[in-house]
């Protein structure tokens, strides 16, 4: 039983490790065929699906604690349900004769996996060394969005254009083509890649600059972090997004 719960643990922390690493992925054909979803199709999904059912279900059942910051977001989603039920008792003009039900079953959907990344990570990210992992597996695939991005910027500005293999690699991971002069990263599109970078790294960065922390041991002159590094690549790639709304942002 013993060596059962090990395998178990270690299963869990590789489909954790999984999910954070390919956040950059947000439309992988796969993954739309899989799941016969249209846009947004992220392969995090799949395994934010695994550990609902493996991890964050069990942990609740067994009592696991959520922080109280999350009763709000509980309330709301309580809300939402309620809306979703009494405007089947409202007349709403429909556009071009498309029910209602699908895409507010789609928007509450949605809402239930924003949710799901929440509470998954409320309930994995529990101790001093939890969440540097975390932050690790984040960068690594943060890492490897930024030098995508900078190999698109490098391809287009020396050759005018794109090799064959990394329009084909392109294609495996996103939905969207690679577009002319502006990075992608393997997001949808540009502003896409620009909409990560100011949600989730490049903030992350930016604060672990500010205050000095980092998750790694090594300092370049003991006062140049790795995040340091990791924050000027960011914004280097988001300026090769060219995109006036992420610029904005």
């Amino acid at each position: 039983m013993r060596g059962l719960y090990r395998l178990y643990n270690i299963s869990v922390d590789v489909f954790w490790a999984m999910l954070l690493f390919v956040l950059p992925i947000t439309s992988m054909p796969a993954v739309r065929d899989l799941l016969h979803i249209n846009t947004i199709a992220s392969p995090s999904v799949l395994f934010l699906g695994i550990l609902a059912v493996v991890w964050l279900l069990p942990y609740l059942i067994y009592k696991g604690e959520l922080p109280v910051e999350a009763l709000p977001l509980v309330g709301f989603l309580v809300v939402c349900l309620l809306s979703l039920v009494l405007s089947e008792f409202i007349n709403i003009p429909t556009f071009k004769f498309a029910g209602i039900i699908r895409p507010s079953l789609s928007a509450f959907v949605t809402l239930l996996v924003g949710i799901g990344y929440l509470f998954l990570t409320f309930s994995r990210v529990t101790t001093g060394n939890a969440f540097q992992r975390t932050i690790f597996w984040i960068y690594v695939g943060g890492l490897l969005m930024i030098v995508w991005s900078l190999m698109q910027s490098g391809a287009w500005f020396i050759f005018k254009r794109y090799p064959d293999w990394m329009r084909d690699f392109q294609d495996l991971l996103s939905l969207g083509p690679l577009y002319r002069q502006r990075a992608t990263g393997f997001a949808l599109e540009p502003s896409w890649l620009a909409h990560m970078l100011n949600m989730l790294y490049l903030p992350m960065w930016l604060s672990a600059a500010v205050t000095g922390y980092s998750i790694f041991g090594f300092r370049l002159f003991k006062r140049i972090t790795v995040e340091m590094g990791l924050l000027i690549l960011g914004v280097l790639t988001l300026v090769l997004t060219f995109s006036r709304v992420g610029w904005f942002t």
